[in-house]
């Protein structure tokens, strides 16, 4: 029987949760609200990897290179000297060019670990639902055709109990991994749900975490 390979994922307390990180080759969904660390989850997955000296790419379709590299200066980590690299894709390149544009990279500089924070903002620029849908299903296929690694990051509305923006990101990624704000005691708490995670004997519980300065998400109270 072949050896399954995980991916650790860098987040304190999460890897023992998924039988000890994420399938290599498997496209994982972080969806959540405003606030609840999408960005910080996703980057901390990239920045283990980058210490352990693998090619990693992020992808952000709402930042730009300077500001994201700034943000995370003041939280702590260096994605310079982290050699984490850093890649703005806006409007144009959304409609147009996203997809050919990506595979190319990641064939040709062999990058083998990506996150795209996030394709929420994929909604803006077709006309109507269904094509907006085929388009995620298209690119999310293209990505899990790359063998690489991948987090993508969804913003979800509150008090809404989709998992995703356009209601398709959920049933195409292997996995999903649901950020929310929970209210706890008369005070509210940020919780951390994996819905799904593909051939992963996987916990159903929701755990309280933490957003850390330096650290980044730490599950636990």
């Amino acid at each position: 029987m072949a050896e399954i390979k995980r991916i650790k994922t860098g987040i304190s307390g999460l890897d023992k949760l998924i039988e000890g990180g994420l399938l290599e080759n498997s496209v994982t969904l972080v969806s959540g609200g405003t606030g609840t660390g999408k960005t910080i989850l996703s980057m901390q997955f990239l920045k283990k990897l980058a210490e352990n000296k693998e090619k990693v790419l992020y992808i952000s379709t709402e930042e730009n290179e300077k500001s994201i590299k700034e943000g995370f200066k003041i939280f702590g980590w260096d994605l310079d000297k982290l050699k984490i690299e850093v890649m703005n894709l806006g409007p144009d390149e959304l409609e147009e060019e996203w997809e050919p544009l990506l595979s190319n990279k990641i064939d040709r500089e062999k990058v083998k670990r990506v996150v795209i924070d996030s394709i929420s903002l994929t909604g803006i620029y077709y006309r109507d639902e269904y094509s907006t849908r085929k388009y995620i299903y298209r690119l999310i296929s293209s990505l899990k055709e790359r063998n690489i690694t991948c987090l993508l990051t969804s913003e979800v509305p509150e008090n809404e109990k989709s998992l995703s923006k356009m209601g398709v990101e959920e049933f195409v990624c292997d996995g999903v991994i649901l950020l929310q704000f929970l209210g706890m005691g008369g005070k509210y708490e940020r919780g951390l749900t994996v819905r799904k995670m593909r051939w992963t004997n996987h916990t159903q519980e929701t755990h309280p975490y933490k957003m850390v300065k330096g650290r980044g998400v730490v599950l636990g109270k």
